[in-house]
């Protein structure tokens, strides 16, 4: 029969069994019985969203630009000649809508202006033959002969004082003329180069009063030496003089823009040539 223990040898046990459980509850192994009291939740605010309702916007007013001018006030239309220094001005870089739906320009827009060649400064007289009695003779009036004015900035000065432009606009650019046909109307001599010249007998008796002071007329037909400024035809008529052995200058007198209708007949002209002339190519 088993013996029993006394109380004695059971104290020990008791002992070693409570420090084995505080350690296990310490460690959060075993869980108290006693039961915590629950950490305070956050009050939950609940925020009520705005309606949203459907605003139309306003149309936006029409702006009345006041900066805004008229084209008409170039009292011989647009591109606009100014006689007394010998250039057109071509172009407005900013253009704007007039409150009537014109087109029209900024006040301080800067702009672009154009100068005839060989009016600024000599060029040179080709002469094929002997010098009085010549077989032909040649007036290149070039891109690159001196135009006047030859600067810019006096370009933009003479602007403002003359024509009328803003104190504040600047001209951007001074192109060329080009020369692409020309004319000369007393004598019926005609042909489509940068160069005039006297070919035929009727034109060669211009020379020897040409030498002596009688300035030739000629018509001149062309565009504007510049990328993206092939709209305008421009029809300048002025004289050769001579100034000089072998020297001549142009006088430019009258300017003007062809509608397509002037275009068309002066291509008529070109194409009545004989031989015949590239005249396609240069009236499209």
């Amino acid at each position: 029969m088993k013996r029993s223990r006394n109380l004695s040898e059971c104290i020990p046990s008791i002992a070693w069994t409570l420090q084995t459980l505080s350690i296990l509850m310490i460690s959060g192994c075993i869980h108290s019985s006693v039961p915590k009291k629950p950490l305070p939740l956050r009050r939950q605010i609940s925020v009520a969203k705005p309606k949203t309702r459907n605003i139309r916007p306003n149309p936006p007013k029409p702006i009345i630009r006041t900066s805004c001018k008229s084209y008409h006030e170039f009292s011989q239309g647009f591109p606009a000649w100014v006689p007394e220094k010998g250039f057109a001005i071509t172009r407005m870089l900013q253009e704007c809508k007039e409150p009537g739906g014109q087109q029209g320009y900024e006040t301080d827009s800067p702009w672009v202006a154009m100068g005839i060649p060989c009016s600024g400064g000599d060029g040179t007289t080709i002469i094929g033959g002997a010098y009085w009695l010549p077989k032909i003779v040649s007036f290149p009036i070039t891109t690159d002969c001196p135009m006047q004015p030859q600067l810019r900035e006096q370009v933009s000065e003479d602007g403002k004082q003359i024509a009328g432009i803003s104190a504040k606009s600047e001209a951007a650019a001074l192109n060329p003329f080009s020369l692409q046909y020309w004319e000369i109307p007393s004598v019926q001599e005609a042909d489509v180069s940068a160069s005039i010249e006297l070919r035929s007998s009727e034109s060669k008796a211009l020379w020897r009063p040409f030498l002596e002071g009688t300035p030739i007329p000629v018509d001149l037909y062309g565009r504007e030496n510049a990328w993206g400024n092939m709209r305008h035809f421009f029809h300048i008529s002025g004289e050769i003089y001579h100034t000089g052995v072998r020297r001549f200058r142009f006088k430019p007198l009258h300017f003007r823009t062809l509608s397509p209708a002037d275009i068309q007949l002066v291509k008529e002209r070109c194409e009545a040539l004989q031989p015949a002339r590239n005249c396609q190519q240069i009236f499209p």
